[in-house]
């Protein structure tokens, strides 16, 4: 939640002042430990100078319209609009460089992974937007969210909702700091998870061990494996080969 006693009245309460609001909640933390320090040292009965006060940040705020700026409204609206894209490309890719082999052992947590860490987020976006309308809905004496569905389609129903009474929710007072850097770190979030992770990608020709079309790359790395759990049983598992040897087949099926 965002706390209006680390800015100045009327300063703006979303991303533009984050910088700001940082440099004056590490001044306050230095200025406590620097009364700590103080107190330590008169106690010990020092002499000299007393441990230097820490230096007041010179950090800008921006003023908000009300409570918000031009900018970053602008901002979030683009931003909130993306989100809806994003989440597409999610579910696009995600189950492609986050499923695991079948027989690959995970230690590091007792718990059974998801079967889709992807569709684990979109519910978990869809929760946190209802809750962001309800409440606002609430504040506004509206009935409460109806029932949009559970996929990707009540994503973009919520989003659309949303967008169309942004302006009254960057208004409100409760609501508009809680919504705004929410939906940003969320569309990080994403954004992330849906471009910057590595993807597998199926290759096109296939396996010369099983016969079916389960060979696969992940991006940036130079060996293709197949995906076949029962691929070479009787031969010591799957098969692996560099791309140089993959490039071979289409060498060989050319000859042929």
């Amino acid at each position: 939640m965002f706390d209006r006693s680390i800015s100045p009245e009327g300063a703006c309460v979303s991303i533009c002042n984050h910088r700001s609001r940082q440099a004056w909640i590490a001044y306050h933390k230095a200025r406590e430990a620097h009364a700590d320090a103080v107190d330590a040292w008169v106690n010990a009965g020092q002499q000299g100078e007393p441990p230097a006060e820490p230096e007041m940040p010179e950090a800008r705020f921006y003023a908000g319209d009300p409570l918000i700026c031009a900018r970053d409204k602008a901002t979030v609206r683009a931003t909130l609009l993306d989100v809806d894209e994003l989440m597409t490309l999610r579910l696009l890719h995600g189950d492609g460089y986050e499923s695991r082999d079948q027989n690959e052992r995970v230690s590091r947590s007792p718990e059974p992974s998801s079967p889709s860490p992807a569709h684990d987020d979109l519910n978990e976006l869809l929760c946190w937007l209802r809750a962001q309308e309800d409440a606002y809905r609430t504040s506004q004496r509206w009935p409460t969210v109806p029932y949009r569905g559970e996929s990707a389609p009540a994503l973009t129903s919520s989003v659309a909702w949303l967008a169309t009474h942004l302006d009254s929710i960057l208004t409100h007072p409760d609501h508009a700091a809680e919504f705004a850097v929410g939906v940003l770190a969320w569309h990080r979030r994403i954004d992330v998870a849906a471009k910057s992770k590595p993807r597998r990608r199926t290759k096109s020709r296939l396996c010369p061990q099983c016969n079916l079309a389960t060979l696969s790359q992940m991006d940036g790395e130079d060996r293709i494996e197949c995906r076949n759990r029962d691929c070479g049983a009787s031969r010591g598992g799957p098969v692996v080969m560099t791309v140089e040897e993959y490039d071979a087949l289409d060498t060989m099926a050319a000859a042929s």
